[in-house]
């Protein structure tokens, strides 16, 4: 019995805080759903040197987009951590693996980011001493696309990695009695489906394909208003997660 209520107690900690983690994620996924739409995109048949131009041109939105994505990078842990309480007496593998792939996904993400945002500003910044130098080093890094390439690499499996807890999330809800639970367990699900989708569309160099990543942020908006809504429903001592099949049936419809 102490153990149970132990267990309460911590979920209930663990969603509060995940719960305003939640607010400010939603928040930056927007400006990010924004900035990858309204990104600037060089000429399909631009010349290296015409690269490093427009990278120079558009250095201000790389600081910028980086700016949105390293906070979301790390506020994506407590969520995680939350989530994952919330499903752990009901599918406590998926809560671990949801865990480790949410962590392995901000490893991902800011190695990645970080490297391009470096790699930009180097770029840039050797360009204005010698741009044969530039030229050589923007091909080697192929910042751009070529998935040989550290920074690009990165990325990709980021997505995926994401796809993939947003799919164990999934599983540990989309089965449950409660609608709110399981239709964000859906959300979620598709969501990470949409994000595997893209990077696959990354890897293969298709446009269509690639716009899984949009779509996955898109679908991951009203995804974690659900999962916001159920943290803090969690934090008051409302759960309806953790309590599964039986107990929700009849409040949930």
């Amino acid at each position: 019995m102490a153990g149970a209520m132990n267990d309460s107690r911590l979920i209930r900690s663990l969603a509060g805080y995940a719960f305003w983690a939640a607010i400010l994620l939603l928040i930056l996924t927007v400006a990010w759903i924004v900035s990858l739409a309204l990104a600037p995109v060089p000429g399909a048949e631009a010349s290296p040197g015409e690269r490093i131009q427009f990278l120079a041109d558009n250095e201000g939105w790389h600081i910028a987009n980086f700016a949105i994505v390293l906070p979301m990078g790390f506020l994506h842990v407590p969520v995680w951590i939350g989530l994952a309480a919330l499903i752990w007496t009901r599918r406590p593998v998926m809560a671990v693996l949801s865990v480790a792939f949410g962590l392995l996904y901000t490893v991902f993400a800011v190695l990645g980011y970080w490297t391009q945002l470096t790699t930009v500003r180097g770029i840039v910044d050797l360009a204005e001493q010698d741009m044969q130098a530039a030229t050589t080093l923007f091909e080697l890094m192929a910042f751009e696309g070529e998935l040989w390439s550290y920074s690009y690499g990165v990325v990709v499996l980021g997505y995926a990695v994401w796809g993939l807890a947003a799919l164990h999330v999934c599983a540990g809800m989309a089965d449950s009695a409660d609608r709110l639970t399981r239709t964000t367990g859906i959300l979620f699900g598709a969501s990470g489906l949409a994000g595997i989708a893209g990077a696959i569309g990354l890897v293969v160099r298709n446009d269509l394909i690639e716009l899984g990543v949009l779509f996955s942020g898109i679908l991951f908006f009203p995804a974690l208003i659900g999962g916001a809504a159920l943290l803090w429903l969690a934090s008051s001592g409302r759960s309806r997660v953790e309590s599964g099949e039986a107990n929700l049936g009849s409040t949930s419809r």
